[in-house]
């Protein structure tokens, strides 16, 4: 498999130190493409000419020193040379920004750790530029995010997290137990095991700084080092109140419209009557009687009571007494009308 190559700048005013490092890319064959520059102008044009994966500078420089250097490669990893007797100059530049030092001597062995301090300096930067950028990912979703260690002591919460339950900044939260946080009641649970890592997807009660209770959909994910030790669990988590709100409301009107259709049972289609009696023959072919049949199918019930046909036919004499005179029970009901 190719090596992979990198792109060198050495910053170097010293013709002996430049020679020494050429010989020791040659005869190690390092996977250097390398440009040389003997001062700080030098540097800053060469910078601007072509991109680099790191610098190599010496710490003193004819028209500055490395700290210019630093401030010009912005995010390179930049490695700083320095005599003997210079370790706490270079131990201040590393404050500054320099990602390793080495300490020159006369018969440059120092060269020989040059591959590994470089490959550990792009290392190094390329994880920093990694974890600037997902940690500024992370603090701009919309989501909670928290990250606790194994005692469930918080680490890292994103602005979200601090929005959701109510607080000012992290410095409220970061080095609080995330348990403070939630009720002991679970609303529901639904855990799934990955292969990798622990995953559990829950809901349940939060409480915000105020005291009021809100319900959340949370993601925990077990972190592991590269030993496979668990050293955190990271907890996504969306605030699904309105959420849960909205399926009560429908569940509800659901069990409204239930109980409602429930009591509700209608006559529908044809009903086979008999023609002189009435009967109605039911579906297990029983002739009922129509009181009884609307009865057994509806919630509809029974007040008995005679029409005006009927009383006429079957009290004939009882509408010839009284102050009615000789009336019949339709006129009488005219007239009462």
């Amino acid at each position: 498999m190719a090596m992979e190559r990198y792109s060198v700048l050495l910053v170097e005013d010293s013709k002996m130190d430049q020679l020494a490092f050429m010989q020791i890319v040659k005869s190690e064959n390092l996977p250097y493409d390398y440009r040389i520059a003997s001062s700080v102008a030098e540097a800053k044009r060469v910078m601007v000419e072509k991109s680099f994966d790191a610098i190599v500078s010496d710490f003193n420089l004819g028209d500055g020193n490395a700290f210019d250097i630093i401030n010009a490669a912005h995010d390179l990893p930049v490695v700083i040379t320095t005599g003997s007797g210079d370790e706490e100059t270079a131990v201040k530049a590393m404050k500054l920004g320099a990602c390793d030092y080495l300490i020159k001597d006369d018969k440059y062995n120092y060269l020989k750790m040059l591959p590994v301090t470089v490959e550990h300096a792009i290392n190094y930067k390329g994880a920093a530029r990694l974890t600037r950028i997902l940690t500024q990912t992370i603090m701009g979703v919309s989501d909670s995010v928290c990250i606790t260690d194994m005692s469930d002591q918080i680490i890292f919460a994103n602005e979200a997290f601090c929005k959701m339950y109510g607080c000012q900044s992290t410095d409220q939260i970061i080095g609080s137990k995330s348990a403070s946080f939630r009720q002991d009641v679970t609303v529901e649970t639904e855990s799934s095991i990955c292969t990798d890592s622990k995953r559990t997807d829950d809901e349940y009660y939060c409480k915000r700084k105020d005291g009021a209770t809100f319900v959340v959909s949370s993601s925990e994910t077990v972190i592991r080092d590269e030993n496979r030790s668990e050293i955190a669990i990271a907890r996504i988590s969306r605030d699904i109140t309105a959420k849960k709100n909205t399926e009560r409301e429908r569940e509800k009107l659901l069990q409204e419209l239930q109980d409602a259709l429930s009591k509700v049972r209608m006559l529908s289609g044809l009903l086979p009557i008999c023609a002189s009696c009435k009967k109605i023959r039911d579906e297990e072919g029983e002739w009922k009687v129509l009181e009884e049949y609307i009865v057994n199918h509806s919630e509809a019930d029974f007040s008995h009571g005679l029409c005006l046909d009927c009383a006429e036919k079957l009290y004939p004499g009882i509408h010839g007494k009284g102050n009615c005179g000789h009336k019949s029970f339709k006129d009488i009901n005219k007239k009462a009308g």
